[in-house]
This record gives structure tokens, sequence and C-alpha cells, in this order.
């Protein structure tokens, strides 16, 4: 990954962290299960690209 991709994905998290903190605890609790949901579904594809960067 080009470090401008890098620096591009840390600024749009930033971003989003700024933004989760002003939400209320039921839109939080129901971003964060979204997420974990994605993670689990792409768990197989992350941790090939993990082995590989290892």
């Amino acid at each position: 990954m080009a470090n401008k991709d890098v620096f591009e994905k840390c600024k749009a998290a930033k971003l989003a962290s700024k933004e989760m903190a002003t939400l209320d605890s039921n839109r939080k609790n129901a971003a964060l299960e979204q997420i974990a949901k994605m993670l689990q579904e792409r768990q197989e594809a992350i941790l090939e690209v993990n082995r590989k960067d290892l």
C-alpha cells in the first residue's frame, strides 16, 4: 500500500472517530456491531493477507 493510501485511510479513520464520539450509545453500539460482523465475514481474507505480510 502506498504511503498516500495509508495517509488517506488514517485521515478517514480520524474523522470517523470524531463522528462516532458524538453518537448516542445505541447508535455507537449498532455501528460497532456492524463493524464486528463485517470483520467476521472477512476473517479468512484478513488472516490470509496478514500471513503474507509476515
